[in-house]
């Protein structure tokens, strides 16, 4: 989802994640989140916008600790 609306991939995720900027963030195996849109980290779920996004456990150590880098920049 964008500003824009939806965008469509038709490829494996793992295959962008080293060429995204470091804004971009993994949370889920079919998600990734710039953190200039992140509103808040739930329980489970980042906020962006009005959609609660699903946050799995294998990545929400890392999504808190460069949320917490990326607020102190």
């Amino acid at each position: 989802m964008t500003t824009e609306g939806t965008q469509s991939f038709y490829g494996k995720l793992g295959d962008l994640e080293g060429s995204l900027p470091s804004c971009f963030v993994r949370i889920h195996n079919r998600y990734f989140i710039n953190l200039k849109y992140l509103d808040s980290l739930e329980k489970n779920c980042a906020i962006v916008g009005n959609t609660a996004l699903p946050v799995s456990r294998s990545y929400k150590q890392s999504l808190s600790i460069t949320y917490a880098r990326y607020m102190l920049e």
